[in-house]
């Protein structure tokens, strides 16, 4: 396929490309800032899911965690955190947590701001309302993806929600223009003096992107 990240499943499960004949979407998930220059040539809609900050972060030193304790020859996380325990990481080395949750803040800003001006109609739905009530957040997002009459209560119920944490608003709130402003100069300000634990953490979690 010419296409990555590309979800599509036929009668049999097995991956391929949407026929557009027949109606179906191709569905593209990233954790990049997508290029303004590729809308609407590759894509035409955006749902932009929004997640607590806070939140975020705390599932992103479980996910450190969890990666920290694979055994693997190329584990650079084991190289270059030895011994260090992410969720505990604030107590044990204050100075290096602190500048990971500056990068991490920075980079949770920048990527909002960014999806804010795609040039195509775009529908941002927070983490906390696709928890609280996931039939209306899938209807409302079905419905501008163009599928108004999936079938939402049998997708829920053959695939129940799992996470029941709600964390944050229920409604995106926007950055404004002045929080936006200069987000790449003050990340690379942040990256200039960073230890190697710092740096392949946040390269892991993509903040750079």
């Amino acid at each position: 396929s010419k296409y990555s990240n590309t979800f599509i499943h036929g009668n049999d499960n097995r991956f391929q490309l949407p026929n557009i004949t027949t109606g179906d979407c191709r569905l593209v998930k990233s954790h990049d800032r997508v290029s303004y220059k590729v809308m609407p040539r590759d894509y035409q809609r955006a749902v932009v899911l929004y997640r607590d900050p806070n939140d975020n972060m705390e599932a992103n030193l479980r996910y450190l965690t969890k990666e920290s304790l694979k055994k693997s020859l190329n584990n650079r996380l084991i190289e270059y955190c030895p011994g260090v325990d992410f969720l505990r990481w604030e107590k044990d080395d204050p100075k290096s947590y602190m500048t990971f949750v500056k990068m991490h803040t920075i980079s949770h800003t920048r990527f909002y701001c960014h999806a804010q001006k795609y040039p195509v109609p775009s529908i941002f739905v927070t983490y906390a309302h696709l928890l609280n009530d996931p039939m209306v957040a899938f209807q409302n997002i079905l419905m501008f993806v163009g599928y108004p009459n999936a079938n939402v209560t049998k997708a829920l119920i053959e695939n129940p929600m799992k996470n029941n944490s709600i964390v944050g608003s229920l409604a995106y709130a926007t950055f404004d223009d002045e929080t936006c402003k200069d987000l790449d100069k003050k990340f690379k300000l942040v990256s200039l003096n960073i230890s190697q634990c710092v740096r392949q953490a946040t390269q892991m979690l993509q903040f750079s992107r």
